[in-house]
């Protein structure tokens, strides 16, 4: 029912002032004065707006049919029947009142065909007009419920993968690492102190259980450091064939993104372009702001991939990314991919700074 709230209520009242108008105009036509033009343009229209409360309750107990449709037809016929006959009703009974009150006698006040047709016509077509707002209005709130639905639904399905993309630090990181770790201590205690620290650093950002970290908004230089910490770890494992440009223009350090938003994409140039190539390869980092958006590219000298094996990939990496980004920005934010043979891949990532969508929380 679209009457729920003071303000449905007052949208509800002012819709009908129009028709008002339109009687009170006829009315002066019929040279009747202002006074009783206005007194007879209530009595008119009082009674459907009032009747109209009941055609919203109706409607909203007698649901748009998937089947039964039949039944949808004749039951709504005969409410518009009934509504056009107690319009009628209570106009005949409204202004014999206002007779009464003035002649202090009783006399029912009869309508001519022609005003009956018009009254019938006028009570069918008000009581579509109502019923069909109701159903517009219906199939409105059970969009806007299905889209809530679904965005709770991808939500869940973000965090499952958000989830799964941090759990993976573990085995991808930790062996590795701390295996460079125990060579290292021999050799260079203070190189192995380094790598610890940049472990910790990582692990507590990644795998840390305040909710303002995992799921919330941080600022780029946040998620810059959480990359660097990941780069140095990296270059242990990889050493000379990992190769790292850098251009950050320094306004972007305080703006804001999802966390792990960058890292992803830096890990899936190293795991899938340079460690596995012999000579190994560069990965560059470029962040600047371009009309009021954080704008984020990272690229590669890789073989780069066709559209079918990004299609196929199973890795979490980038389709994490994308649908987090999709809903934390409602869709306003963008990631591209541009890949070939030639120019190795390129991730670019374009993220509203002004917009205040609603927030994956």
């Amino acid at each position: 029912m679209p009457l729920k709230s003071a303000r449905g209520w007052l949208l509800y009242a002012s819709a009908w002032l129009p028709y008002a108008a339109s009687y009170f105009l006829i009315f002066r036509l019929e040279r009747s004065s202002y006074y009783q033009a206005l007194l007879d343009s209530i009595l008119n229209v009082l009674p459907a707006a009032l009747l109209g409360v009941a055609v919203f309750w109706f409607a909203g107990r007698l649901r748009w049919p998937h089947r039964r449709s039949a039944y949808f037809l004749a039951a709504h016929l005969l409410g518009a029947v009934l509504f056009a006959l107690f319009w009628w009703a209570s106009v005949q009974l409204l202004m014999s009142v206002q007779v009464l009150i003035v002649t202090q006698r009783w006399r029912f006040n009869a309508w001519g065909i022609y005003a009956v047709q018009w009254q019938a016509f006028s009570g069918l077509m008000v009581y579509g007009t109502l019923v069909g707002f109701s159903y517009m209005v219906q199939a409105q709130e059970r969009a806007q419920q299905q889209e809530r639905l679904r965005i709770e639904a991808e939500s869940l399905r973000v965090r499952s993968d958000l989830n799964a993309l941090r759990s993976q630090l573990n085995p991808h990181f930790l062996f590795n690492t701390l295996n460079s770790v125990i060579t290292l201590v021999g050799s260079d205690p203070t190189k192995a102190e380094q790598a610890l620290l940049s472990l910790s650093s990582m692990l507590r950002y990644a795998l840390g259980s305040r909710r303002e970290v995992q799921e919330a908004e941080v600022t780029f230089e946040q998620e810059l450091r959480f990359t660097e910490a990941y780069l140095a770890l990296e270059t242990l494992r990889l050493g000379d064939r990992l190769r790292v440009e850098r251009a950050i223009e320094p306004a972007t350090l305080s703006l804001e993104l999802p966390s792990l938003t960058l890292q992803p994409l830096v890990e899936n140039a190293i795991k899938h372009s340079i460690s596995k190539r012999p000579g190994g390869g560069t990965v560059a980092i470029r962040a600047y702001v371009c009309e009021g958006s954080l704008q984020i590219d990272v690229w590669d000298d890789g073989d780069g991939a066709s559209p079918e094996q990004l299609a196929s990939s199973n890795g979490l990496g980038l389709r994490t990314v994308r649908r987090r980004v999709d809903l934390y920005y409602e869709q306003l934010a963008t990631m591209t991919i541009d890949s070939s043979p030639d120019d190795g891949m390129t991730v670019s990532l374009c993220l509203p700074q002004d917009e205040s969508p609603e927030r994956l929380r």
